[in-house]
Formats: structure tokens, sequence, C-alpha cells
């Protein structure tokens, strides 16, 4: 029995420019008393899976297994086997709400009803196992060091003894020896209880020794489902997944190479220093002989050679090493491995004239290639020069320099951060696409209507459209007012999503408005004596209402349009006459764009603390909503992680100078305006005339 993933799909939020899919049919099987590891680069989709298996978000398609029980019905999870699994997430120690350490505990406890002589034990077999004592428990975690605070929030996990561990980078921020001693701790953790560890890292060198299954993703699909020690046969599965080879067995790969008997697999570091210390003895000794060793710079021994002394045909002699960190060929002395010939001997390795880029070819998903190498030999990149690489990669050749400031702008822009050019499957959303000479390409065919347009139009016409509809009294002045924001919204491509979320909560507030508006409480001795309910003026209530809630439609589209940016340069480049005047126009533009940014830097927040209460709930709430048990928990840890951003920001500001407004600056781009934005102008007026006519002939 275990943890197993079928056909799980999910989709990320949607912008005005594609639709992430974070995770895509992924299907894997996890054992108890193993680690499985989820490898792969950022926005791979490795903490969205955690999510998933963890009961924490709601897959779009498939289902996930424990100990053969469904996790999810529907969109709820099941609170018993919720209660199975804990999520570790990349900071442990933010996972502390309470007040003391003893309440971290009691928290984590409490659906588990235990007696106090069993949760007292259990509290101090898992400080225990962390190497804390029962002296922490009066104390504010909040006051404790970082490592020890990391420590207390892994002992609060271990005592509600899980039977699956769910780790999204335990080793972030951790040098390497409380890394080992992290792994070390899983490691007998996986072996004493006989439970189930499912790891999302980028620490290789830390967890690949240990683990017993790796799970490779890219693009939210997987493409490699091995073993430890099919992954020592083949390190290059690695770049399947854009991944490097960790330095240990790039290190080991390289000294086979140029002849040491390094042991197959994960040979430990004193392994790896014996073989080479052999390769140098052997080498002095073909030297003092008077033998000459193999060109290429490579000392063969024959019982790692198995070739009569000669390199194998798919092993060049003298090849570099792949991977990050691996030593250099070319450091090693013409004569091999500790060779005493002098380095003119032989011609150095040249380096290749102009910088080479990895590019990785197509994989088959979730199999191992048939015709690889049987060794562990890494295979040699596919290599491409700047100039080949595809004009739509921004800075991949020269003519990305021929576009204008906005599509430049936008094609930077356009990849959300942690992402690579190549990490999301959507329709191409490229500005700036180029011939093979390099010239434009129907550059502004591909960009969206807000990077099209100046934000000084948008500006513009915001106005005239609130303008225009809040006119409105009528019905039928309404219903044109609702006929232009819902054509506003279809050209905007902003998804629905995006709109309804704001949306639904107005429509809550007009609801209870029109509801308050239409009670009638008797008054004086002449009226009724019961309370009763007029529709009438709970209608016009809403009537009133409407303008308001379209015009906010219209607010909502504005930043996702333009962008934060954008948006203040266009306030300063628009008001920039009030400088005259001595008005504070920089400041004014940083604040409008800080309250636009803060909203879903809170909202990511909120989201954050949430998926942290709900980890720690245990299954409290069956939903995967924020429950009011949750809500209580997270308020004040919110509340004071939202001051201390704020004022890390407004540090940064000042650092960067923005406490010193009026001064010059440089400027990345400078906004003007084109034929386009007079074109948008002119119709923004067309649409507040024909409201206003409206608005005259329907009163």
């Amino acid at each position: 029995m275990g943890l197993k993933v079928e056909n799980v799909s999910k989709q990320g939020e949607a912008t005005s420019d594609f639709r992430l899919e974070i995770l895509d049919g992924i299907s894997f099987a996890a054992d108890k008393g193993g680690i499985t590891l989820i490898l792969g680069r950022s926005g791979s989709g490795k903490s969205t899976l955690l999510d998933v298996a963890g009961g924490l978000s709601v897959p779009d398609q498939g289902s996930v297994w424990v100990d053969g029980e469904s996790l999810w019905h529907q969109n709820s999870a099941d609170r018993n086997i919720r209660r199975k699994l804990a999520m570790v997430f990349q900071q442990p120690e933010e996972q502390l709400f309470a007040a003391t350490v003893q309440r971290e505990f009691d928290y984590t406890l409490k659906p588990q009803r235990l007696s106090a002589a069993q949760a007292d034990k259990r509290i101090r077999e898992a400080l225990q196992q962390m190497g804390l004592g029962p002296n922490l428990l009066g104390q504010s975690p909040h006051e404790l060091s970082g490592g020890t605070k990391r420590r207390v929030a892994l002992s609060v996990v271990f005592a509600a003894a899980p039977e699956w561990l769910l780790l999204d980078e335990p080793t972030a921020g951790l040098d390497h020896e409380a890394a080992a001693g992290l792994v070390r701790t899983v490691r007998t953790w996986t072996h004493r209880t006989g439970g189930g560890a499912l790891i999302a890292t980028h620490d290789l060198d830390a967890f690949l020794p240990v683990a017993d299954r790796i799970v490779m993703l890219s693009r939210g699909r997987v493409v490699h489902d091995c073993t430890r020690d099919e992954l020592a046969r083949h390190p290059e599965l690695l770049r399947d997944a854009g991944l490097q080879p960790p330095e240990a067995l790039a290190l080991g790969s390289w000294l086979r190479r140029h002849g040491a008997a390094v042991p197959p697999g994960w040979p430990a570091p004193a392994q790896m220093a014996r073989a080479a210390a052999q390769a140098l003895r052997a080498s002095a000794a073909w030297s003092g002989q008077g033998i000459t060793a193999p060109a290429g710079g490579a000392v063969i021994l024959p019982e790692a050679a198995g070739s009569g002394g000669r390199p194998a045909p798919d092993e060049p002699a003298g090849s570099a090493a792949p991977g990050h960190g691996a030593a250099r060929a070319d450091s090693v002395p013409a004569g091999g491995l500790g060779s005493k010939q002098p380095a003119e001997a032989k011609p150095a390795l040249q380096e290749p004239e102009e910088p080479a880029v990895h590019v990785q070819g197509a994989s088959n998903t979730g199999s191992l290639p048939d015709k690889r190498p049987a060794d562990d030999s890494l295979a040699a990149p596919v290599e491409l020069t700047a100039a080949q690489l595809p004009a739509r990669v921004p800075g991949a050749a020269p003519g990305f320099q021929q576009c204008s400031g906005r599509e430049q702008e936008y094609v930077s822009s356009s990849l959300q951060p942690g992402m690579h050019a190549g990490a999301v499957d959507a329709k191409p959303t490229e500005s700036c696409e180029l011939n093979p000479s390099g010239s434009l390409k129907d550059a502004n065919s591909a960009v969206p209507i807000g990077h099209r347009l100046d934000p000084r139009t948008f500006w513009i016409g915001y106005i005239l459209l609130s303008a225009g509809i809040l006119m409105q009294r009528t019905p039928a002045g309404l219903a044109a007012a609702a006929i232009v924001t819902a054509v506003a919204v279809l050209l905007s491509r902003v998804p629905l999503a995006v709109v309804w979320r704001p949306l639904r909560a107005f429509l809550i507030f007009m609801l209870i408005s029109g509801v308050i508006a239409g009670i009638s409480l008797p008054l004086g001795s002449g009226g009724s004596r019961w309370v009763s309910f007029n529709p009438g003026a709970a209608l016009e209530a809403v009537r009133g209402l409407l303008g308001i809630m379209l015009v906010l439609i219209l607010g909502v589209l504005f930043p996702q349009l333009i962008g934060y940016l954008r948006m203040k340069r266009g306030v300063e480049q628009g008001l920039h006459f009030l400088t005259r005047f001595k008005l504070p126009v920089e400041a004014v533009a940083l604040t409008a764009s800080l309250m636009f940014r803060f909203i879903p830097l809170i909202q990511a927040q909120w989201v954050r603390f949430g998926r942290i209460a709900r980890a720690r709930g245990q299954g409290r709430s069956r939903k995967a909503g924020i429950g009011l048990g949750e809500f209580r928990i997270m308020a004040i840890p919110f509340v004071v992680s939202l001051i201390r951003m704020a004022d890390e920001f407004s540090t940064a500001l000042e650092l960067r100078g923005y406490s010193r407004t009026g001064e010059a600056r440089t400027r990345s781009f400078t906004l003007q305006m084109q034929k386009s934005d007079y074109k948008a102008l002119f119709i923004f007026v067309l649409v507040f005339i024909l409201l206003f006519l409206v608005k005259r002939l329907s009163s």
C-alpha cells in the first residue's frame, strides 16, 4: 500500500495572455517506508502537486489514493485520510502560529483526541527526536532562533504521527551540515515508522543518494519515473527535466572517463578519492616505465576500461565533464591524472569561440531510453549558439533590439517570476517575432490590446466610460451601460474568473443592501404594528448600485490590462505639467501604483497563510477553503506578516531613493502616443456621447 496519483491535472490562474497548465496528466506511485523525490525546474508544478496530494488543493481532473482509499470526493478531502498526511512547507518556521510552543503542539494534536498522558509522551518524543528539550514548551516560538524554530516546526509535525511526510524544499536556507542532518532525520523516520516521504526539492546532492524513487517533472508532466540505481546508470535523464546532474555524480562520471576505477552507483567521497589516488599512482608508474599515456589526457586503467586500455567509442578521451561544479578536463596535465609530462607537450583543449546554450530535446515521457549507453557517463548535450536559437526568445538574437520599447517590455514581462521561456504550454504571446533575417514580422499582431495602447489612453477612456455609466438612471440606460461593460470585458481578454472574484463580493453587498432598504419598521401609533418588506424600495436601492458595479468591473480590467509599471509611468507623464505648481506628482503616481500592487500581494499572503492553516488543521474542515477554525488561528499572524512586509517594502523604497521625490531618474522607457491611441480615444468619446444621448432620450 502507498500513495498513488492517477492522471491528475490542474490549471493555474488565467491571465490576459495565457492559461497555465500547472499539472497535465500526472501519474506515479510512492511506496511506504521509502523516499520519493519530485524533481523539476521552478515552475514545473512540484509545489502544486504536493498541495493536491496533501489535500490542500482540489484537482481539476484525476484522483489521489492513500492506502487504497480516495483522498478527494468531488471538492472535499476525506478528513481521516488527511490526518495521515503531514505537510512541511519551504520555510517550516513560518508554520508556527501560537503564543507558546506548547500551544503549537496542542493545536496539532487536538483533532486526534489523545489523553493528556498520550499527548505529553508524543510531545517529548518529538522534541527528543529533533534534539530539543521540554524547557522550550513555555517559550514563544517567535523568540527562538531561526534554526531552533525550524526544529520546533518539524517536531510538531512528527508529534502528529503521520503516515506520510510531504516536504516542499525542506533544505532551503540550510547549510550543508544542517541539510545533511535533516536528510538523516527523514531517512531515520521512514525506517523507524514505516512511513513514506514525498519530497519536492532542488537539492539533488542531499537527497538523491537516499531516494528510493525519483519522479521528474517538466512543464507539468512526468518525463521520467525511475529508481536511484537507474538514474545512476543514466544521469543524462536529469537533462530531460532541465536539471544538471549533482556534483558528486558528475565528478564520479568524469573520473571514470579519465581512468579512475570509481564504483558504479552513488559512491561516497572517500571511495572517489581512493579511486583517484589509485589512478594517480598508476599514472606515475606508467610514466616511470616510459609508457606514454593515451592521447587526450586520459589514463585508462585495464580493469576500468575493459577494452584493452582504449577509450570506448561513445566516450571520447579528454571530453570535459558535464554538469555544474565538475572538474574540467583541460585542467588535467596532458599526460593524464598526475602525469609528470609538461603541459605544453599536448595541445590544450580549445574553448568554443561563441558561448553555447544547452537545448534539451524531446524525451520519451515516463520511460527510460532504450538506446542510451549502459554506463553512467553523461551524454553530451546538443549545443546551439545564440544566433541559432528561435528568434522569439527575448535576447536570443540581435533583432530583438529592433522592437519598440513597448514591445520589448511586453516580451520581457510576459514570463512570470521563476519561469523560463518554455515553461508554459500556452498560445504564443510574444510581441516581437523575427524573420530569419532578423527583421520584425508583424510585431503588433500578437500584442494584447493593453500593451498596444498608451496607459494614458486607458485613463481617459476609463473616466469617460465611468461618467457615462454613472449618469444612467433608467432601465434602458443601465442596459446600454451593461452592454458597453460586457464589450469591454470581451475585448480585454481578461479571464472571467479574475472579474468574478470582486464582482461576487459586490453582488453580496448589493443583496444585503436591497434587503435592508426594503425592510419597513413600525413607526408611530398610526402605522403598521408589524415589520414589512417593500420590494419597490429594495429594487430602487439595487438599481442605484448597478452603475457602481459596472464601474467596478471596468476598474478591475484597468490594472490587468496595462500593468503596474506602465500605469505608474502613465500617471507621471500625464500629470507632469502639475510639477510646475510644486505638486508631488511622482509621489501620487507611486502611491496609486502601490495601492493596486498591494491588493494581489495581500491576496497571495492570505492564500499562503490559509494553506498553512489547513495543513496544520489535520482535516478540521472538509472543504478546501478556509474554515472558522483556520481563520481564528491565522488572523493575527496574517496581520503581523502584512505589517512586516510593508515595513520591508518601505525600507526597500527608501534605499532606492523613492523617499526623495522630484529628482531626475533614469527611465527604462518613455510612453509615446501612437495613431492607435488617438483612434481609441475617438471611440471612447463616441461611446460617451452615445451614453449621454441614451440618458437624455430615456429620461
